[in-house]
């Protein structure tokens, strides 16, 4: 349960004291309220620490009571400052609730008084523009006389302040047993106890065990200004410890070396976007760069990736003679229904008649237009490729394995070339025999 609060403010408004209306009016003006941690001016919602005791100021020569407020971000990552904890029971402000007028809401009022204060009353379309024009300009008249002049009473409807108990997180944090893998995975790090089991450079703090109390001697004593320089570089080597240990977390943090698991999940879900030589690499680029920098660079490899699909896209409308983006519709929709037709064919059932199981099922040739290795391939090698179903730089690679081989044994068996290429057996024979009908390989 939540209420609204306008805390009490005053200003200058000595040209319409003969308005006493007027002035209890604006009493009601609320005043900025600031986070206690960051300080930075509070926007509805915002949290109420209902465990602190009221902040007490002398403002304008008069006592002011203010309650210990948080801002959502704030809240949100737990902060503790002064005698505030983030276990305390709190309460949460916010101004859209009607306080008045069930068809104004708390930001509504707060509005209307801050056009007032700067416009002035009677300046009634230049109030209606400050509220952006949510309200017009004889709606801002009456609300105003009505619940500010008119009456003396005003009470505002409000919720109970209900403080709301702080729960703990339902999910148990992590406790790996020492040296296991889930240990090892998550770098050391303790969730339950928010630190490292092992800190680095773990006897720093050996460092101060053997400084001894400093005894009053007197200031020409020669002894006592040498041990207190002493003194002075033992801790400025324990702070330099300290620092080295906070910059490593910070490091681990950055990057995502706790619990690699969740930082590679994000990876493995652009892995399709991103080259193979980078798919290597990636261990090494996650300790160079931190997670919102390697995140714009798989960013940037997706959007080469979609350009070079529409880029092989408009390679193949100008190979089939398309040279306007509008044909390209009808050339989708006639491949589409050609690509169907050829799916008919392999299926068992055309038009109800079951067709015989031992007919040989039709293959629909591969589309290798601006694949890996595409432009290397003369135009007979491009067709076999595309027949039989094959990446263009496998068949550069078995071309290579079957020549190296004829070479190295002074011909080639297809018997032989099926033991060196481990694919179907007939795919073999028409690369076998593409490369004996162009002499680039003979018979032993």
């Amino acid at each position: 349960a939540t209420d609204l609060n306008f805390p009490k403010d005053t200003f200058d408004d000595s040209y319409l004291q003969e308005s006493s209306e007027w002035s209890s009016a604006m009493g009601i003006y609320a005043t900025e309220l600031r986070c206690g941690n960051c300080l930075e001016l509070l926007l509805a919602p915002y949290i109420e620490c209902a465990a602190c005791l009221p902040i007490i100021r002398l403002v304008n020569k008069r006592i002011k009571t203010t309650p210990v407020l948080v801002c959502l971000s704030c809240f949100v990552r737990g902060v503790q400052f002064d005698s505030h904890k983030n276990d305390h029971d709190f309460v949460v402000r916010r101004d859209n609730i009607s306080v008045l007028d069930k068809d104004w809401t708390g930001c509504d009022e707060l509005n209307l008084l801050d056009a007032l204060r700067i416009c002035g009353v009677g300046n009634w379309d230049a109030i209606s523009n400050r509220l952006n024009c949510s309200k017009t300009a004889l709606e801002c008249k009456i609300h105003f006389f009505q619940y500010y002049v008119r009456e003396k009473k005003k009470t505002v409807d409000s919720a109970p302040k209900e403080a709301l108990p702080y729960v703990d997180s339902i999910e148990d944090p992590p406790r790996p047993l020492f040296q296991s893998p889930a240990y090892y995975d998550m770098a050391g790090y303790n969730a339950a106890r928010a630190d490292f089991e092992i800190e680095h450079d773990n006897n720093a703090e050996l460092l101060l065990s053997d400084i001894e109390s400093i005894y009053r001697h007197e200031d020409h004593d020669s002894d006592a200004k040498l041990y207190k320089e002493l003194v002075s570089a033992v801790v400025g080597c324990y702070q330099s410890k300290i620092l080295e240990r906070q910059r490593r977390k910070k490091v681990m943090r950055m990057h995502g070396l706790i619990c690699t698991k969740k930082s590679f999940l994000h990876f493995n879900r652009s892995r399709s976007y991103l080259p193979m030589q980078l798919v290597g690499l990636y261990p090494k680029l996650h300790q160079l760069l931190n997670f919102d920098q390697l995140s714009i660079l798989i960013e940037g490899f997706k959007c080469e990736t979609e350009l070079r699909e529409r880029q092989r896209t408009l390679k193949l409308y100008r190979h089939n003679g398309l040279t306007q983006i509008c044909s390209a519709t009808v050339f989708e929709e006639l491949q589409e229904s050609r690509n169907l037709q050829l799916r008919e064919k392999r299926t068992m059932v055309i038009g109800g008649i079951a067709r015989d199981p031992t007919m040989k099922k039709v293959s629909l040739p591969l589309n290798i237009v601006g694949r890996p290795g595409y432009e290397k391939l003369t135009e007979a090698e491009r067709h076999l490729a595309s027949e039989i179903r094959l990446m263009p730089r496998d068949l550069i690679r078995f071309k290579a394995m079957l020549m190296s081989a004829c070479k190295k044994h002074n011909g080639l068996t297809l018997a032989h070339a099926r033991v060196l290429i481990k694919i179907d057996v007939n795919k073999t024979r028409k690369i076998y025999d593409l490369l004996l009908s162009r002499n680039e390989i003979s018979i032993k």
